[in-house]
């Protein structure tokens, strides 16, 4: 699978990762993974040919659900998945 995962905090996207690796492991998949810190970033340098992408909610110059309906505009196709830490 190609999986983007868009977060700002860098130990949150490891921890995504992890689960990810955790979860293809026992399903036999492998991945490649494409990291970006903020949803603005990840448009202007969108890899293509995504099955899945994480997005953080809350990042400073481009929030989560912003950078979905903007993704939605060119690629209507690839899975989406928020994760949050908001308490």
């Amino acid at each position: 699978m190609r999986i983007a995962i868009v977060e700002d905090e860098e130990k949150e996207r490891s921890r995504v990762k992890d689960y990810m690796e955790a979860w293809s492991a026992q399903k036999g998949f492998e991945n490649e993974y494409f990291f970006f810190e903020d949803g603005m970033f990840f448009l202007e340098n969108y890899p293509g040919r995504l099955d899945l992408v994480f997005l953080d909610i809350e990042m400073k110059y481009m929030d989560g659900i912003r950078t979905a309906h903007e993704l939605r505009k060119f690629d209507p196709h690839v899975q989406l998945l928020f994760v949050t830490r908001m308490i």
